[in-house]
């Protein structure tokens, strides 16, 4: 095993407690006879932190040339602590509970927490930065009696619920949840089940799902909050951090508890634990404080802390004048914060100004490579890094990450001068540098693999390059058969919420950051996503702002496609006519340009139109026409959901035979570019057409495919298929019902089953 591998096995083992790291030993004595002599109480030192114990274990271990034994031995008594593709590891964004020795007990305001959970799955420890919120949590962690997962939003929302199915040993195929959403029913519905009582703790909840201001919006991860909200989690909870407790669709939102400030016994033990010991006495600073204590930042008393070990002269004097200052008791500590940046060192001001420009934790190479690309290229002084982690400034976690404490973060990034945006445009840079993976041999599955470009839009934003930002919002990114930009694949993933605060940073941007055709695209942008999330009236406001602009600057190509988005949206509302009279406007707009593909687009909004209305040959019409362009320029996507129409309008139109056929060739180009949304429209179509050709089991089949694919995109036509198949049953009778619905679960569970490979009906 390399030594690069023994921070991840590290990070592994301390979800181990105390029994399990003695009951490791025992297994590892008969494992390795060179490890037969390991003695838990007299090889680990029992009198130091759990951390140095596990430490110890692996150093052992490493001494006796026995890694591989105790990778092995992990993976058959403990599977859920390492990834089974690369048993070394565990997946990047695991995270372990702070295990710090310095915390302030605070046992009643854990039972107050304790009893707020009652029925409800969710909480929210709720407070300012650094108010104590992680410490309080890793308390509560302590106090916890089943297995813990914690994680930190400073990854993708994907990663942290991947990674918990992964340590819960669920195994799923990733390709078959491409979306958050799905992911989430399915560590819902893992805990649900689970006899163990899981607690699942989400550190620093609020800066991916902060929109303009501090009032969190529902994120990347609202669909997780919310199933555990509706439909509980059995025995398992779910906590957050989170300075501002976020909505959940506006309905069963977490409960929050409100974190308060230390009590005044509290702050005196913090305080006095983190002075020397020539520093005041204890009697000093609760006669000095006195009743402010009640209301103290517990991050202003590790400043003040930090500030009196550096100065010089009579401590107790020094105290008694910054106890008395009153910013040390508010929220923003404006005052201890001024004192303790003049007492800093330069090259610890500089690089705390760097990491200031990254919202979470961030390695010494990234910062280097934001530095060289200013326009005049600066270095990383390590002594600066050194000297902030040395006098608790700054964090350094295992895997080398920098983190300023939250308030000195903000205060440090007001101090750039003249302003940050240059520091920002060059981390934007660096990070559009590291996105070099060949997608065309490895496409982006999640969001995962574009989070380096979704960093560099954020730090474009933050540079006020508006204009840049958009366009790498429309940057194409390859993929087998298609040509997607980011946009369309953050589309076809179902992120419409990131989606939306996206373009809200980018539509608030000053008028003069964006020509004319940019706002436009904004706008049309802005439409799109909330026609996608169901806010109809909204998109169509901002698709009119989009035409109004188009109108403006004669961009007739643009107004052509902002009238099949207003087309699209009136057909979400059943004004079916007006759809209609879109399409067909855009319709003309494009024959007049040549664009074939936005043509193609509007004869099957067109079809779908007219399916809507029961007029399936008129459907078909338009369909094939749609069809034959899709072939002419290539459009693979456009071709399979063109078929699956067909399919569907034959099918309505009595002839079943026919569209199941167009199905079934639409069905091999969705399961070949995994398009799970269209999938499951498929699978519903042939599961109609089966039950009119008197096949319940296929059709039942077909249905519970349909079902599966709903369930993965998120998709509301899984009612209409509960209908159906509810339709069925009645058709059947109860009586043959059970034998019938074990036959179709058979089926629709083996991945390779299609209904027309059969060779007889079933």
């Amino acid at each position: 095993m390399s030594s690069h591998d023994l921070p991840n096995l590290f990070q592994a083992m301390k979800l181990l407690d105390d029994d399990r790291l003695r009951e490791l030993c025992l297994h590892l004595n008969v494992a390795n006879e060179d490890l037969a002599q390991l003695d838990y109480n007299n090889d680990l030192p029992l009198n130091g932190t759990f951390v140095g114990r596990v430490y110890t274990l692996i150093d052992y271990c490493k001494r006796h040339i026995a890694i591989d034994t105790l990778v092995e031995t992990l993976k058959k008594h403990y599977p859920y602590l390492l990834k089974p593709d690369t048993p070394h590891q565990l997946p990047s964004c695991y995270e372990t509970p702070p295990s710090r020795e310095d915390l302030i007990p605070r046992d009643e305001e854990i039972d107050k927490l304790r009893s707020k959970w009652g029925k409800h799955p969710a909480a929210g420890i709720v407070g300012i930065g650094g108010q104590g919120k992680t410490s309080f949590a890793s308390l509560f962690v302590r106090a916890w009696i089943g297995p813990v997962y914690w994680a930190n939003v400073n990854h993708g929302g994907d990663q942290i619920i991947i990674c918990a199915l992964t340590i819960m040993g669920v195994e799923f195929d990733r390709k078959d949840y491409p979306k958050l959403g799905a992911l989430s029913h399915l560590l819902v519905n893992t805990l649900r089940r689970n006899d163990e009582p899981w607690l699942i703790v989400i550190d620093d909840f609020e800066p991916r799902h902060l929109a303009n201001g501090d009032y969190p919006i529902d994120g990347e991860m609202a669909e997780l909050l919310y199933l555990a909200c509706k439909e509980g989690l059995g025995h398992s909870r779910l906590l957050l951090t989170a300075r501002v407790m976020p909505r959940c669709k506006g309905v069963d939102q977490p409960i929050g508890y409100h974190l308060d400030g230390l009590k005044p016994g509290q702050a005196l033990a913090l305080i006095t634990n983190l002075l020397p010991e020539n520093c005041p006495s204890e009697e000093l600073v609760l006669r000095v404080a006195g009743k402010k204590y009640t209301d103290g930042n517990p991050y202003a008393l590790i400043l003040l802390a930090n500030y009196l070990k550096r100065k010089q002269g009579n401590p107790n004097r020094n105290l008694e004048k910054l106890l008395e200052d009153e910013g040390l008791w508010e929220n923003t500590t404006g005052e201890l914060l001024d004192k303790v940046w003049k007492q800093m060192p330069l090259n610890q001001k500089q690089v705390a100004q760097y990491i200031s420009i990254f919202p979470t934790h961030v390695t010494a190479e990234v910062i280097a490579g934001m530095l060289a690309r200013l326009p005049k290229p600066l270095t990383v002084d390590q002594s600066g890094l050194d000297g902030l982690v040395e006098s608790s400034l700054a964090k350094l976690d295992y895997d080398e990450q920098y983190e300023l404490h939250p308030l000195l973060h903000r205060y440090a990034h007001r101090k750039i001068v003249p302003d940050a945006s240059a520091y920002h445009y060059a981390a934007a840079r660096y990070y559009l540098n590291q996105y070099t993976c060949d997608t065309r041999a490895n496409p982006p599955q999640s969001v995962a693999d574009v989070q380096l470009l979704l960093t560099a839009f954020d730090q474009l934003c933050a540079a006020a390059e508006y204009s840049k930002a958009l366009g790498l919002l429309y940057r194409a990114i390859e993929d087998r058969e298609e040509r997607l930009d980011l946009y369309e694949k953050l589309d076809r993933w179902g992120e419409y919420q990131r989606l939306l605060v996206m373009q809200k940073c980018i539509a608030k941007s000053p008028v003069s950051a964006l020509n004319k055709r940019e706002r436009s695209k904004t706008m049309s942008g802005l439409g799109k996503v909330h026609k996608d999330l169901g806010d109809y009236q909204q998109a169509l406001d901002y698709i009119r702002q989009s035409l109004q602009i188009d109108e403006q600057t004669g961009d007739i190509k643009n107004k052509g496609a902002d009238l099949g988005s207003l087309g699209q949206t009136y057909s979400s509302l059943g004004e079916y006519e007006q759809a209609i009279d879109c399409y067909l406007q855009g319709l003309e707009i494009a024959e007049q340009t040549g664009d074939l593909k936005n043509k193609g687009v509007h004869l099957g909004n067109l079809g779908v139109a007219y399916d809507w209305l029961k007029d399936f040959q008129q459907a078909i019409v338009y369909h094939h026409q749609a069809l034959e362009i899709a072939e002419q320029t290539g459009n693979i996507r456009g071709k399979g959901n063109h078929l699956g129409n067909l399919g569907y309008s034959y099918i309505k139109n009595g002839e079943i035979e026919k569209g199941i056929g167009y199905c079934e060739q639409a069905e091999q180009i969705s399961s070949r570019l995994n398009d799970i949304r269209s999938q499951g429209h498929l699978w519903h179509n042939l599961g109609e057409g089966y039950t009119a050709l008197h096949r319940p089991v296929d059709a039942l089949a077909c249905f519970l495919k349909a079902q599966f694919f709903h369930e993965r995109s998120l998709q509301p036509d899984k009612e209409t298929t509960r209908k159906n198949i509810a339709k069925l049953r009645e058709e059947v009778g109860d009586d043959e019902w059970p034998a019938l619905e074990a036959q179709a679960r058979q089926l629709a569970d083996d991945p390779n089953w299609r209904p027309w490979n059969d060779e007889q009906e079933t």
